[in-house]
């Protein structure tokens, strides 16, 4: 049924309904607008007979979905896909014509079970950059705070689950890489991977002139860890100036008149 193209395309205030395979697009104000303790299940795959209705062609008599809400915008303001001040709206298997990047829930006021056709949608947080294996962030359990930290996914609840793996790029560097995987209520699933990068050795030296003839070597890094200040003045022959455990600062009073006069810092395992 071509419900689209009004200021709101079903209002449901304090009534129930049930919709599957409506056209909703092309409303002015909202596609399915709920209030006053009203109910609407535009697509339940738990069966739960939401509206009490039973005429949908889900278990228990709920809807399968298939609606048309596409076309308002991911924009977190008006027009709304859905806007629920009432009781209970339920929108899995709809179509939303959101792309991976595209929040469905931005699309959405108030609280709504849903979940987009044409399968799951789940992308990872961003890269992760820790100083140390202590610092791996342990892994997300909850699908609100996988959203918190960046992720996105095409559905509103799931079961999250993740796995490790951990290689390693060269002494005292690892990357690990997280599988995320989530399961939703119409048991549709996917996967993405994390990547976190871990640096134990990796460290910040800033050079600054301290005096006349003195240099302040400033290192931070991860803290316990040690290093040997290093000077050269053709990248050829390096002195060690002396060793100390990070963070600290240094100053080389032995400057002398060289044009130019390079450090570098050196992990000690």
């Amino acid at each position: 049924m071509n419900l689209g193209g009004n200021a709101v395309g079903v209002e449901v205030d304090g009534g129930r309904a049930l919709l599957e395979n409506n056209n909703l697009t092309g409303c002015a104000i909202s596609a399915i607008q709920v209030d006053k303790n009203g109910r609407v299940d535009a697509g339940d795959c738990r069966g739960r007979n939401l509206s009490g209705l039973g005429s949908g062609s889900y278990p228990g008599g709920s809807s399968a979905g298939g609606n048309d809400l596409s076309g308002y915008g991911f924009d977190r303001c008006a027009p709304w896909a859905i806007v629920n001040s009432g009781a209970i709206v339920a929108a899995e298997r709809n179509v939303f014509g959101a792309s991976s990047d595209e929040r469905i829930g931005w699309v959405i006021s108030g609280a709504v079970d849903f979940s987009q056709t044409g399968g799951m949608q789940l992308c990872a947080p961003p890269l992760t950059n820790v100083e140390g294996t202590s610092d791996i962030p342990a892994p997300i359990v909850r699908l609100e705070d996988f959203l918190e930290a960046g992720g996105n996914a095409s559905v509103s609840s799931g079961t999250l689950i993740s796995a490790d793996q951990v290689g390693t790029n060269a002494p005292g560097e690892y990357v690990v890489r997280r599988k995320y995987t989530l399961i939703d209520a119409c048991g549709e699933q996917n996967s993405c991977e994390q990547l976190i990068t871990v640096r134990e050795n990796g460290c910040r030296l800033s050079v600054s002139r301290g005096s006349l003839r003195g240099v302040t070597l400033a290192l931070n890094a991860r803290r316990g860890n040690k290093y040997a200040l290093l000077t050269t003045t053709d990248f050829l022959d390096w002195k060690c100036l002396g060793t100390n455990t990070a963070p600290f600062i240094w100053t080389d009073n032995n400057v002398s008149l060289e044009r130019c006069r390079f450090y570098k810092a050196l992990f000690i395992p």
